[in-house]
C-alpha cells in the first residue's frame, strides 16, 4: 500500500476533487481520507477495492504502481477517465440508480445496465 496515498490524490486532481467531495462520492468520512493523506492511516482491502471499483484502475495497482505508470497504462484510457467523469455528474446532480420495476434490478439511469450492490 506504499503508493495508495499518493495515487489517490493525484486521482482526485485528475478529477478535480476535493478530499470532502471524495468523501461523499465513496461514502467515506472526511476524516478517513485525511488519515490517508497525512499517512496515518491505510484503506482496508475492501475500501481499496471500492476506490479502485469507482476510478476503474485495480487496487492492486493503485496500491503498488507509482502515478506515471498508471498514467502510461490504466489512466490513460480516454474511455476510463469519462466514465469516472459520468459517475461524479450523476453524484453531483443527485441522479441515483432507480430500481427497474419489469425487472426487479436496480439499474443505472443513464445506462440501463444492473448496479451491483455492496457488499455483493
Amino acid at each position: 500500500m506504499d503508493q495508495f496515498n499518493n495515487n489517490f490524490l493525484r486521482l482526485l486532481g485528475m478529477h478535480r476533487l476535493t478530499v470532502r467531495q471524495a468523501g461523499k462520492l465513496l461514502e467515506l468520512d472526511e476524516s478517513t481520507l485525511t488519515k490517508w493523506n497525512s499517512g496515518t492511516r491505510r484503506p482496508s482491502f475492501e475500501t481499496a477495492l471500492r476506490v479502485g471499483d469507482f476510478f476503474g484502475v485495480p487496487a492492486d495497482r493503485l496500491a503498488r504502481a507509482r502515478f506515471g505508470d498508471l498514467l502510461e497504462n490504466e489512466l490513460s484510457d480516454r474511455r476510463r477517465f469519462n466514465q469516472v467523469e459520468i459517475k461524479i455528474r450523476h453524484a453531483r446532480t443527485g441522479l441515483q440508480a432507480v430500481k427497474h420495476v419489469e425487472a426487479g434490478k436496480v439499474v443505472d439511469v443513464v445506462t440501463g445496465q444492473p448496479v451491483r450492490k455492496k457488499g455483493s
